[in-house]
């Protein structure tokens, strides 16, 4: 099995979006150092974000069917990506791509929803996120029957993906982990130095989701990986998370028949990644210590769906007022029994030991 050839840093450029002309393929363009942001043609955003108690959203926010395939990616085949592809390269979202139907106040036009956070939130699946949907209260809500189909499509929609994903990353024999976090936590740092460990003896991709700009998936270049990048906020809505239908899209665009591992780096955010399976095998997050010990109190989602919590930044715990027992308490009543790992991606802290549970059997 030949080794694949990874792109050079750089190598996914910045350009403003093309709001309804197809997708295209961009040479790319010489090292520029740290990745900078694309400027933005989008229509400027809508105003308001939750409607007011009472009012009922705009008609005819049901989720758009079909998406577009992007312009030269391969071509998917009977539901499921098609493997191999060519080099990794910026990754733009096809067009008219569902909303995730939870609808954030994310300025996207869509109708908000409440992240649950009872006994069946979590991953969305059967089991998972349509729980999670039966257990909300939408009693304030006029339009609590029509919030409740559309939700129930966009999960359907997203569960016949992720299914479809994970049959892929099967049938090529790729271990998949969805790594999640809030924004700043460290995730991008911790695979910088995951790579330098472990690229030379296991062939591995990465997802890499952002809402804009490519500086997240410049970082990781030239550490051996192979590398497709999703924004969202090209023809995905902008969304805070990413879901099966995104990472579908990135497939093609990865040698899949080629890699051991694949790495999902979620966008940044401690709630909506969650809800959202992608077909991954595990789940881990990363906890950084300057969030507080609070956090899986009051965002249990992300805690519950996770095999795997990251605590890192601890070379700075000398500096803090955090109570890691308090934290670890916390955790215990969100989810009891989870594993930990207490790590500094800086210093390189435990990292060892994560690349040991990235090489566990699922």
């Amino acid at each position: 099995m030949g080794r694949f050839h990874p792109h050079p840093p750089g190598s996914f450029p910045h350009r403003p979006s093309r709001r309804g002309a197809p997708p295209r393929v961009v040479p790319p363009h010489p090292p520029t150092g740290a990745g900078r942001p694309r400027p933005s043609d989008q229509p400027p955003p809508a105003q308001g974000g939750r409607p007011p108690q009472g009012s009922r959203p705009p008609q005819g926010t049901s989720p758009t069917q079909g998406t577009s395939p992007t312009q030269g990616a391969a071509p998917t085949q009977g539901g499921r990506p098609a493997q191999g592809g060519g080099p990794a390269r910026d990754a733009r979202a096809p067009q008219g791509a569902p909303p995730h139907g939870g609808g954030h106040s994310h300025d996207t036009g869509q109708a908000p929803h409440r992240h649950g956070d009872g006994p069946g939130a979590g991953r969305s699946s059967v089991e998972g996120g349509r729980a999670e949907l039966a257990g909300m209260d939408l009693s304030g809500y006029d339009s609590a029957s029509e919030r409740v189909e559309v939700m129930e499509r966009i999960l359907g929609e997203n569960e016949r993906a992720a299914a479809a994903n994970r049959a892929a990353f099967d049938a090529a024999g790729a271990a998949v982990v969805n790594l999640m976090s809030a924004p700043g936590a460290g995730k991008t740092t911790l695979l910088v130095e995951t790579l330098r460990r472990l690229a030379a003896h296991r062939r591995i991709g990465i997802i890499e989701g952002d809402i804009e700009t490519s500086i997240d998936a410049d970082r990781l270049t030239g550490f051996g990986a192979s590398i497709a990048l999703i924004n969202t906020g090209d023809g995905f809505g902008g969304e805070c998370h990413l879901d099966a239908p995104m990472v579908a899209s990135a497939l093609p665009r990865l040698p899949l028949a080629e890699l051991d591992l694949v790495i999902v780096e979620n966008v940044g955010n401690l709630v909506c990644p969650a809800e959202f399976t992608v077909g991954e095998h595990r789940r881990a997050m990363v906890y950084a210590v300057t969030e507080g010990e609070e956090k899986p109190l009051k965002y249990p989602v992300m805690f519950r769906s996770t095999d795997l919590v990251l605590v890192n930044k601890t070379d700075l715990l000398p500096h803090l007022d955090f109570d890691l027992a308090a934290f670890r308490r916390n955790l215990e009543m969100v989810r009891p029994g989870v594993e930990v790992l207490e790590i500094s991606a800086r210093t390189g802290t435990g990292v060892d030991a994560w690349c040991e549970w990235l090489g566990r059997p699922a």
